[in-house]
């Protein structure tokens, strides 16, 4: 079992807000492209995603942005 400390959303990381942000990015692309979706569509749907994602994580490494804490 992990302790609070070891869970990297409660330590100040923005993953859980990067994964929802692309989350959404992707659901609305998915969505905007619903008519007409083809396996191309998927393909460059999920590697936007990933790679946005992807670069999003590198800068708030490299910026040091942090998420705001919460006391509990």
């Amino acid at each position: 079992m992990r302790s609070d400390s070891e869970i990297p959303a409660l330590k100040g990381e923005l993953y859980p807000e990067i994964a929802v942000f692309w989350g959404l990015i992707l659901s609305l692309y998915f969505h905007s492209e619903a008519g007409h979706m083809n396996a191309d569509h998927v393909t460059f749907g999920i590697i936007v995603t990933f790679v946005g994602a992807f670069l999003t994580r590198i800068a708030t490494i490299y910026f040091g942005i942090r998420s705001p804490r919460f006391s509990v």
